[in-house]
């Protein structure tokens, strides 16, 4: 005779790990991570006054995507002025956090509205912007490219942010 209850039935669930694809998730922090690249509605200022192309903002969406595959991050391009993904930043924050259903597709067409949730992203879907990408070697380090010759400060504080811990980065922005 069984020991368990009339209501309890005895189920085994056998769970398998999916072979991940090269540089997804090589550093699992365990918790949920989100990028948010803020104020993209200056893009226009800086293809305007400091001569961006499509390409600069090409490299800069190829390192944030590859960082944010090695970490298993979701990343969204946002404006609060002109409230570009907010409202689907809150809709993935309310998934990730209470398991809500999350309805909309992630968006990599528009450079003003990128939206990759964790997982919806991998180096192939990255490589497509590789055909942009000519004129710049993407094996060097961000801040060495010379898209950021015009705002020293901005090199500083973009490579503190992406080479130390935050206190670091804070302290250093502090001083200058």
């Amino acid at each position: 005779m069984s020991t368990r209850s009339r209501g309890q039935r005895a189920t085994k669930r056998s769970y398998s790990l999916l072979p991940l694809s090269e540089g997804v998730l090589e550093d699992n922090l365990g918790i949920p991570i989100v990028v948010t690249y803020t104020k993209v509605d200056a893009m226009a200022t800086l293809e305007k006054d400091m001569d961006y192309t499509d390409a600069h903002f090409d490299l800069i969406q190829w390192h944030l995507r590859r960082y944010c595959l090695k970490y298993g991050a979701g990343l969204f391009y946002l404006s609060g002025k002109e409230s570009h993904n907010t409202d689907v930043l809150y809709k993935y924050i309310v998934h990730k956090m209470y398991g809500a259903p999350l309805t909309t597709s992630p968006s990599v067409v528009d450079k003003d509205c990128l939206m990759i949730p964790a997982g919806g992203d991998t180096l192939q879907k990255i490589s497509i912007l590789n055909d942009t990408l000519r004129g710049f070697n993407l094996e060097e380090d961000l801040y060495n490219v010379s898209l950021w010759a015009h705002n020293e400060a901005v090199i500083l504080c973009v490579y503190m942010l992406l080479t130390t811990d935050l206190h670091g980065f804070l302290a250093c922005c502090e001083a200058k």
